[in-house]
């Protein structure tokens, strides 16, 4: 009952979320949405479960719930469900028998062994992994398992090879090949014997490390080995390749039939180098190697395992209106002016957008001014002089241009006196007359007009 019970919990919170993310539920009303969820909680409890008293709770549950969520309480629904999800689980955890999860990701990306080992698979262990010392450095406690790098210690190495007459299969360097084994212990012991039983070679002497078994060209094989001595070893390679012909006969009663020039190892030309793991390059030097730190105008380069010019920066696309483009980014980026902005500078920015509705609004203002005041000045424009005003006709009187007739000469003083401050249409010193003007300029011109 108490799995059941976690089980519906856990469903409601499914729900919940369903509807949080579908936009199809979004378009249903609270009627519908509810009949909805409950014809698929029912059909969902009552094939899963048996008793229907566990799917009625259930269903009205998350009807409840779901109806809660559409009115716009979602937040505190999925609150109230993941509280009740925690309650029945807590419950129910008495009775269930724990579950140990399958690991699903490979323990060695989250590089546990540091920069002077590496990580090597190992379904046997807890961890799943152990660490194995790069070349160039050493495990102290060669019978411990590494976790870590904590151990390794930089060390010098030689390479030699060994062969025996004995017949090659690819299963010898299986680490579980019972053959295989022997052969690699019995070599270690055999080498690490002669060595440290040599005076010439005994001095800061730490290990052997059988790397591989090959097949030998024309039949045996062939047993890859490092010998492995202190940083400040002064052994040389000629003095281990003597020690190793003249003490080491056989091998797991297989007798050696050649022994390879041995020679200082050049670590960097191996795939786990000492220098890769701090993300430097190695380089080979005569009594061993040194690892170059890359400068700023370089990167490591972890598939060749060298310092490499950093490609040159460029933006995306060319910065227009003025950009620059910022290379000294981790992204080239371009610097836009204060006019402009967006990835290459292509639009305006939003002080440019202002200061040009503004200039436009100021603009518009200043034009309608301007007509204003045009239509204005049209209107009191002042009327035109007594040449252009008057004509006489052939009775000797004057008469205005706009076809009003105006006094006579004879009748101007007589006028004069009776002229009225503003525009006028009708009898005036007996005579019809209009008189017209737009201002005090053109009253006074008026006047000039009648004492003519």
């Amino acid at each position: 009952m108490n799995y059941l019970k976690f089980s519906i919990s856990l469903y409601v919170a499914f729900i919940l979320s369903l509807f949080a993310k579908n936009d199809v539920f979004a378009q249903l009303t609270i009627s519908e949405l509810s009949d909805q969820i409950l014809i698929t909680s029912v059909d969902y409890f009552e094939s899963s479960f048996s008793g229907a008293s566990v799917a009625s709770t259930a269903t009205s549950s998350v009807v409840s719930t779901a109806t809660s969520s559409v009115a716009g309480t979602t937040a505190t629904s999925i609150s109230s469900a993941a509280s009740t999800s925690a309650t029945l689980a807590t419950t129910g955890a008495s009775s269930q028998t724990p579950i140990t999860p399958t690991p699903t990701t490979n323990p060695c990306l989250r590089n546990p062994c540091g920069q002077k080992a590496v990580c090597v698979l190992n379904a046997a262990l807890q961890s799943g992994y152990n660490c194995q010392c790069r070349i160039g450095y050493y495990q102290q406690n060669s019978t411990a398992t590494l976790q870590n790098d904590q151990s390794c210690q930089a060390a010098k190495y030689f390479t030699g090879n060994i062969s025996i007459n004995t017949a090659f299969n690819n299963n010898l360097n299986d680490p579980n090949n019972v053959e295989g084994k022997k052969i690699r212990n019995q070599a270690k012991l055999e080498l690490e014997k002669a060595i440290r039983n040599s005076s010439d070679t005994a001095q800061n002497f730490l290990s052997v490390v059988i790397e591989k078994i090959s097949q030998k060209p024309g039949g045996g094989i062939t047993i890859s080995f490092y010998a492995v001595y202190g940083a400040n070893a002064a052994v040389l390679p000629a003095a281990i390749q003597s020690t190793v012909e003249n003490n080491v006969q056989s091998i797991d009663n297989y007798n050696v039939t050649q022994v390879a020039a041995i020679t200082q190892t050049n670590e960097c030309q191996l795939a786990n180098d000492p220098c890769s793991g701090v993300m430097q390059e190695c380089q080979d030097t005569n009594d061993g190697y040194t690892c170059k730190v890359c400068t700023t105008e370089q990167y490591f380069n972890s598939s060749t395992k060298k310092c490499t010019a950093k490609p040159i920066k460029s933006c995306p696309s060319p910065c227009l209106n003025g950009g620059t483009c910022q290379t000294s980014l981790s992204v080239p980026t371009c610097s836009c002016t204060q006019f402009f902005t967006g990835s290459a500078c292509e639009s305006l920015s939003t002080l440019t957008i202002i200061l040009i509705t503004s200039g436009s609004t100021v603009l518009v203002l200043v034009v309608i001014a301007l007509v204003v005041c045009l239509i204005y000045k049209k209107r009191q424009r002042p009327i035109r002089s007594g040449t252009n005003l008057y004509e006489n006709s052939e009775d000797g009187k004057g008469h205005v241009n706009n076809y009003y007739e105006m006094a006579t000469t004879e009748d101007y003083a007589e006028v004069d006196a009776g002229v009225p401050k503003r525009p006028y249409a009708g009898v005036l010193g007996g005579n019809q007359t209009t008189v017209i003007y737009d201002s005090k300029q053109a009253l006074i011109r008026q006047s000039r007009i009648f004492e003519e």
